[in-house]
């Protein structure tokens, strides 16, 4: 038997899951067997599942429900579309209007165009986040191969160390090699500027996705005019710069209608303060319960992002969370909240929320350390052992941790350099595209 099972008997649905998808779904969730679950249906920041039961979401489509599963005005917004034709490959009135707007509202586009994402692994150097003194050392010892440096903005959950970012900003300059931002993550939830606003710093090309789409898939990327000019069509054959870029589903007009309701939900007054406050509330909360129960760990993030990390010291990059942290505390904290009523994915690492988590749904993560805890609120983890009370973030898991996962050598989740004649449609993360069928 599996040892995170507990014998009992999978649904009709979760049974045919598992017959046709690799663990029992169409990602990165390993739930154990008998966590195999279906959806049907979601509102708001909550899912249900084909039998009816209720989970109070923390996934958020991997942050893409920025406005809330389901919203009324994204419904309504891509329903009347539907009627009119959905996918055209061409510019329409839709997909211009976005364009419109993100032009508007983000300080690095001049020019929007379409791609596709393809490998160039071989061709990227590696440095960690928040290291601005390597990061240094690799651009002057390859600034005549480089062609950029990429970077999330906040990493993950990680803030950038002050200074970090104006710091790359300042050494790609220098040495004439462009700055890229991937805001796929921070496009439109640290602000309505995103990663650019929020923090001060403009790069030359930016990637959006997730939250830009209000939960409908689509990509974009954008940049300097004089970098995005080289996908037209009329340098082929005449400049060496030409970079090819297309898309079956580019400016699909289902993905551009929802996109502009979103931004209309976004611009309201209010929304960045909101998204904020519930985020500043997850994270205090959860710092609470750690140090009631003198737990070793840290809670990061910003925005309406949050991550436990069960490390005994703060950690700045990636790399070196996942050398330190007690993975299967966490496993077993996500795994317990999951079996009681929250939607999160055990094998990622942060919490979304959304305009639709509100401190009233959270109050279930208040969680008083001393006296009784009647009712069954679905973030109450039992834990047993010498820990008292039922608390979420007491997981008795077991074993020892010995910190050197072999995994962790791999530079996945850093940002790249990239050398000099990459074609910027191959760049990872930034030909993202207006597409139905990226991210």
């Amino acid at each position: 038997m599996d040892p995170e099972t507990n014998g009992s008997t999978l649904g009709q649905a979760a049974q045919r899951s598992l017959d046709v998808f690799p663990a029992g779904s169409n990602g990165e969730f390993n739930l154990p067997k008998d966590l195999t679950t279906v959806l049907s249906r979601g509102k708001d920041c909550y899912v249900w599942d084909v039998d009816g039961k209720w989970y109070l979401d923390f996934s958020m489509g991997w942050g893409t429900n920025l406005v809330g599963h389901a919203r009324e005005e994204v419904v309504a917004a891509v329903t009347e579309q539907a009627a009119h034709g959905s996918n055209f490959a061409y510019v329409n009135e839709k997909s211009l209007q976005l364009a419109e707007e993100i032009k508007r509202m983000s300080p690095a586009v001049e020019y929007l165009s379409a791609g596709i994402e393809h490998s160039v692994k071989h061709h990227v150097l590696v440095a960690p986040y928040n290291d601005l003194s390597m990061t240094t050392e690799i651009v002057e010892q390859h600034r005549g191969d480089l062609a950029a440096v990429i970077v999330e903005p906040l990493h993950r959950c990680t803030p950038p160390m002050d200074g970090f970012l104006q710091g790359l900003r300042d050494l790609t300059k220098k040495h004439d090699v462009l700055l890229i931002f991937d805001e796929v993550v921070t496009g439109f939830r640290l602000a309505y500027g995103g990663a650019q606003e929020y923090y001060g710093v403009i790069p030359d090309l930016v990637g959006y996705g997730k939250a830009l789409g209000g939960g409908y898939p689509i990509g974009v990327f954008g940049g300097r005019a004089d970098i995005m000019s080289l996908v037209n069509e009329d340098l082929l054959g005449k400049d060496e710069r030409y970079v090819w870029t297309a898309s079956s589903l580019g400016c699909n007009t289902i993905s551009a209608s929802a996109a502009l309701a979103a931004l209309q939900i976004y611009r309201r007054t209010g929304t960045y303060q909101q998204l904020h406050h519930i985020g500043r509330y997850v994270r205090n909360k959860m710092k609470e319960c750690l140090e009631k129960n003198d737990i070793s760990g840290h809670v990061i993030g910003d925005g309406p992002l949050a991550q436990v990390l069960f490390t005994e010291k703060l950690v700045y990059n990636y790399r070196e969370q996942k050398l330190q942290e007690n993975t299967a505390r966490r496993r077993a904290m996500m795994v317990g909240l999951f079996k009681r009523g929250v939607f999160l994915n055990p094998m990622g690492t942060k919490l979304y929320l959304s305009l639709k988590h509100t401190e009233e749904i959270h109050h279930p993560l208040i969680i008083k350390t001393g006296g009784n805890h009647s009712g069954n609120h679905p973030l109450i983890i039992k834990t047993g052992g010498n820990h008292s009370g039922n608390h979420p973030l007491i997981i008795k898991t077991g074993g020892n941790h010995s910190g050197n996962h072999p995994l962790i050598i791999k530079a996945g989740g850093n940002y790249r350099t990239l050398r000099r004649g990459t074609h910027l449609a191959n760049m990872p993360y930034i030909p993202l595209s207006f597409t139905c069928n990226t991210m």
